[in-house]
């Protein structure tokens, strides 16, 4: 069963704990948050190159459809789109439209969403206290003021653009191994997915 279940959130919410975790108890596949981090990976960061970000979405979501079982995946196009988003009602840049047309094209019309997502719902003070991150004034992923338009986003994303997709929302009260325990059966149950 080809399943693609794709957690979403701020940045050091714990999703990649999560992934590592679950992809361990349920045997399933995980899929990195970015494919390749060569070279391309470090000048598309430096250069902010929306459309590596988005080919690598495009990928990851026929990874996950085209996989044998359940897969993982390590954010997916809404946290590219969530990015522009913010980017474009801050910066007034044209770039959100650019990706929404994209979405529609390459994510919708090849029948690549999600068919299940996981959103850590933590407030933006949380994403700079695991890994010690800094705050950095015009940086989408370290500026409060964006991660402000990057949570309105995620709220219209799950609620309005794909509001028939399930969404299992979490917060971080409980610790990384009772979330794991609380969203194996969730997942389970969803997906009706039969464990190895």
């Amino acid at each position: 069963m080809s399943e693609a279940v794709v957690f979403e959130g701020l940045p050091g919410c714990g999703k990649t704990s999560l992934i590592n975790l679950l992809a361990s108890e349920l045997n399933v596949t995980k899929i990195p948050e970015i494919l390749d981090q060569g070279k391309l990976w470090g000048e598309a960061k430096e250069t902010e190159n929306q459309d590596f970000f988005w080919l690598n979405d495009v990928s990851k979501m026929r990874l996950a459809k085209n996989s044998t079982e359940v897969a993982l995946v390590d954010r997916g196009y809404a946290s590219t789109l969530a990015y522009n988003y913010a980017r474009t009602a801050i910066d007034k840049t044209n770039d959100y439209q650019r990706m929404l047309d994209k979405y529609y094209e390459d994510i919708v019309e090849n029948n690549l969403t999600a068919d299940l997502y996981i959103y850590v719902d933590t407030p933006i003070e949380s994403a700079f206290v695991r890994k010690d991150r800094k705050v950095e004034k015009g940086n989408p992923w370290r500026d409060p003021t964006y991660l402000k338009g990057i949570i309105t986003f995620y709220e219209m994303f799950f609620t309005e653009m794909e509001r028939c997709t399930p969404t299992i929302r979490l917060g971080r009260t409980l610790s990384l191994e009772q979330l794991v325990k609380e969203l194996e059966h969730k997942i389970v149950r969803l997906l009706n997915y039969d464990q190895k």
